[in-house]
């Protein structure tokens, strides 16, 4: 089988560091399936903090506002299959 579209993927939730090495993928990724697929996204941006940062400063709070975003970015996910 092969691939030829994002179209009518489920909607997408995207959390993104300012300094992950994939940081610029994941910003292209989220604009090709909104734009260019009509698929439905939520994104939240940590500028200036590595993948994997809330693992590290867990009483921080940008750590803080990270896992408060990630339960509303999950909550988001499964309001959308309504």
């Amino acid at each position: 089988m092969l691939f030829d579209s994002h179209k009518d993927l489920p909607p997408t939730y995207f959390q993104i560091c300012g300094l992950d090495p994939l940081r610029d993928e994941a910003f292209i990724y989220e604009e090709i399936l909104r734009e260019e697929n009509d698929v439905k996204t939520l994104v939240d941006v940590y500028p200036g903090l590595p993948h994997g940062f809330w693992s590290w400063w867990t009483t921080a709070d940008f750590s803080v506002k990270f896992q408060d975003d990630c339960v509303k970015g999950m909550k988001w996910l499964l309001e959308q299959s309504k």
